[in-house]
């Protein structure tokens, strides 16, 4: 691995004594007087001692006094926020194998000119269709044909028959619609000759060990992927993502944000989210209208979700919000789409790539993602309101905020 600094260049790991020699030639032969961090791994561990703390004072250490070991292990060195990776062990942080950066900005202060967007009159999605024909539309044809097939598929391997039809998967599904609001505590009462239990609707429309013969055989995808956690309902999700975008109705405003699906069973991707309104189930990213309508939803999996590989060095956040934007892009129609964001997925870097979609976007942003922005500190924050202006390239943060102890940035990023 190569290593730079300053016009130094080595062509082999850097450890820690070969770093100090690097940076005293570099203050030797340049003006440059930029703070330098250098971070130094553990040495290791001898296995016959019976303790890892090192050894000598650490109140005196020094760059002078350092032990050997010390200097002998992989380090790394950090100018103005860039980090340099002298450790050849060190894993790269996409699989093209680049090392991960921290971007730069150069910060100057003006006045905003504003931009106003002309949004065109376009037309929206037809109103005038009955709730079963707005049902049909997601779960259509497509739909039951991929869970009749596969489903018929796991049953042929447990040497079952795979009779599964159409007819009964539709009926299936509207039992499972008419249970979601006439609940029972077990699913077979339905069928019971009690009177108080018992639902006419239910049993007249298919007997009982049919219904059990389905829900036990009930499946969506048969080639497992063993990197996707959701990797049973992938197809499933992938389908209906397409069905939700075909129907959508063509508005300027769109949110992003996390979204709870009700679950108490096991699965190692149930989260529990203290003080949400659902707070055991799965959670989902959505990018939906200002009414709700969903467009887009992703399972979320920590960080094996699948959102677009070329934004992974950005985070999890900026990713899930720039492949909701790809989205919006691929409707073909070429409009300035306004997306908003909370303070989870808001970055600098986030605003820069929505800004060369040609996008806008309003989110809030935590104190400690605005890239050394020259702001106002948050103890005189607490004291006054104000209101700033500040660009940077062709980002914009219109207004500044107090939000009880937390600082909060109204973000609007404006078009070219």
């Amino acid at each position: 691995m190569v290593g730079k600094l300053g016009s130094a260049t080595l062509y082999r790991p850097l450890a820690a004594h070969e770093i100090l020699d690097a940076l005293e030639n570099v203050s030797d032969n340049e003006e440059d007087y930029r703070e330098r961090l250098i971070c130094i791994l553990p040495p290791p561990v001898d296995p016959d001692c019976l303790t890892d703390e090192d050894s000598g004072e650490e109140d005196n250490v020094t760059l002078n006094n350092l032990p050997r070991n010390i200097l002998l292990q992989p380090a790394e060195v950090m100018i103005q926020g860039q980090i340099m990776v002298s450790d050849t062990e060190e894993e790269p942080s996409d699989s093209t194998g680049r090392t991960k950066r921290r971007r730069t900005y150069a910060w100057r202060k003006r006045d905003l000119a504003k931009n106003p967007v002309n949004w065109p009159d376009v037309q929206g999605a037809c109103q005038d269709k009955r709730p079963i024909e707005w049902f049909e539309n997601f779960l259509d044809e497509d739909v039951i044909s991929l869970l009749v097939s596969e489903s018929n598929k796991y049953a042929v391997k447990k040497n079952l028959p795979g009779d599964i039809t159409t007819e009964d998967m539709k009926c299936f599904i509207g039992i499972l619609l008419v249970s979601g609001y006439s609940w029972l505590p077990r699913r077979r009462m339905y069928w019971e000759n009690s009177p108080d239990t018992k639902n006419e609707l239910i049993s007249s429309a298919m007997t009982r060990d049919r219904f059990d013969f389905i829900f036990r055989h009930l499946h969506v995808n048969d080639n497992l992927d063993l990197q996707d956690k959701y990797t049973k309902v992938r197809p499933l999700v992938t389908l209906l993502n397409k069905k939700f975008l075909e129907f959508s109705p063509l508005e300027e405003h769109y949110s992003v944000d996390e979204a709870m699906i009700p679950y108490y069973g096991r699965h190692g991707c149930k989260q529990h989210i203290k003080g949400k309104p659902i707070r055991y189930g799965f959670k989902a990213w959505v990018g939906a209208t200002r009414l709700g309508y969903v467009l887009w939803m992703e399972p979320y999996q920590g960080a094996t979700t699948m959102c677009n590989p070329i934004y992974k060095e950005l985070g999890l956040g900026a990713s899930v919000v720039l492949t909701f934007c790809d989205v919006l892009i691929s409707r073909g129609f070429d409009l300035p789409y306004h997306v908003v964001f909370d303070n989870f997925f808001t970055g600098t870097p986030l605003l820069e790539e929505i800004t060369k979609k040609g996008l806008r976007c309003t989110g809030t942003v935590r104190e400690n993602r605005t890239s050394s922005c020259p702001l106002i500190t948050s103890k005189l924050l607490k004291k006054r309101n104000v209101v700033l202006s500040i660009t940077e390239r062709h980002m914009t943060t219109r207004s500044l905020l107090l939000n009880g102890m937390t600082i909060i940035y109204s973000v609007l990023l404006l078009m070219l």
